[in-house]
């Protein structure tokens, strides 16, 4: 997401129907206690089956987590960036990537020419810098 912070986002994903057909599902995910939040406890009965009331797909509730932990950093005055980690090669089967979270004056960024970067790009620590550098698979 590169979005601001905000309550909602949008999610497109192509999704297959039984018969084969592709079409587009695009879904607005919300964080809020109401809405289309991914959590709804209500459910409806289809073909005599109770199933919940707003399904969301693996993309869409990847996308209301993270929403919600940028909203929560950002009402926390934290900026994030998720970037290849150094070192990652392009043909490895999985990229590492890397999360950095930064606050104060730091940037979530990885720059020799920034001096409010957080790292050098080989991901060496900035001396003063207020940050953090994770890596994820």
């Amino acid at each position: 997401m590169s979005s601001p912070a905000t309550n909602t986002v949008t999610v497109s994903s192509n999704k297959t129907k039984a018969d084969g057909t592709i079409v587009k599902d695009t879904k607005t995910i919300s964080i809020l206690a109401s809405g289309a939040n991914c959590l709804s406890t209500e459910v409806e009965t289809v073909s005599g089956k109770k199933i919940p009331k707003q399904p969301c797909s693996i993309d869409q509730l990847a996308a209301r987590d993270a929403l919600m932990v940028k909203k929560i950093a950002a009402d926390e005055e934290i900026k994030l960036a998720i970037t290849t980690c150094p070192g990652t090669s392009a043909e490895a089967i999985q990229q590492q990537m890397c999360i950095v979270t930064a606050w104060n004056d730091t940037k979530a960024i990885m720059s020799d020419s920034d001096t409010k970067a957080c790292a050098t790009n080989n991901g060496v620590y900035k001396t003063g810098s207020h940050c953090l550098i994770s890596e994820a698979y």
